[in-house]
């Protein structure tokens, strides 16, 4: 009878812990804590535990996906997945439906290309005009 967020402040209190015993970082925590906040709470927050279905969790990483783009729908997956698999750890599930919830994939929106001379000589000209860039020897790491 459980809700969602309830599971999932009881994941991010253990995820806390393993942060603190060096298991996890610091950013990883950061970046799921606002995933949950902004469009997985939102979405399944109240939704009890026994009713949140494949199907369900699939439309909302797919509005997720859609609306924010892929990589963001991809960490809300884990983070779903995360949370449900310490449900049924917990016995307040038996299964964990992101299991069977499509992979979610992106094509790379651009080919990566490698800079021409004209412009790795710019690149090296602005740095060397920065005061910020030369007192963090950028121009000498760019240019090795």
């Amino acid at each position: 009878m459980h809700r969602f967020s309830e599971a999932t402040a009881l994941w991010l209190e253990k995820f806390i812990v393993m942060v603190e015993d060096g298991r996890r970082s610091a950013g990883s925590l950061d970046t799921y804590r606002g995933h949950l906040d902004n469009h997985v709470l939102p979405a399944i927050g109240q939704v009890r535990l026994g009713e949140l279905t494949t199907p369900l969790v699939d439309k909302v990483l797919g509005r997720i996906k859609k609306d924010v783009g892929a990589p963001t729908a991809k960490s809300c997956r884990s983070v779903v997945s995360s949370v449900m698999s310490l449900a049924v750890r917990y016995g307040a599930v038996t299964i964990n439906p992101v299991r069977e919830v499509e992979r979610i994939e992106a094509r790379a929106r651009k080919t990566p290309r490698a800079l021409s001379e004209s412009e790795i000589a710019d690149w090296l000209r602005k740095l060397s005009a920065d005061q910020t860039a030369q007192r963090r020897d950028l121009p000498d790491l760019s240019s090795s």
